[in-house]
């Protein structure tokens, strides 16, 4: 998904039914957790200066990765491959675009 635009979907957070785009406002990167991954949460904490971490489902339309990190216009710099690199790959996509720790 790296390099598309992620169009605002209809997700389903702790806080109720939100669209993707509301949670771009603050012009922050987002990290989307579909898939409740921990590893990637954790792997995401010290750009928590600059990144928001939200764990939600779209409704209706899926996703088609575990997690995507987004660029605060909505386009995807990173999402989740399903395997154990996926926490390492995170890592430095977020030292790609939100920079050093």
């Amino acid at each position: 998904m790296a390099g598309r635009f992620v169009h605002d979907l209809r997700l389903k957070t702790e806080r109720g039914p939100v669209p993707l785009a509301s949670l771009l406002h603050a012009g922050r990167g987002l990290l989307l957790d579909t898939a409740g991954r921990p590893d990637l949460r954790e792997a995401a904490r010290p750009w928590a200066d600059r990144v928001d971490v939200v764990s939600a489902a779209a409704e209706g339309e899926e996703l088609p990765a575990e997690a995507v990190l987004l660029r605060p216009d909505g386009y995807a710099a990173w999402s989740a491959q399903g395997g154990t690199a996926d926490a390492k790959d995170l890592e430095t996509a977020l030292l790609r675009w939100f920079g050093t720790v």
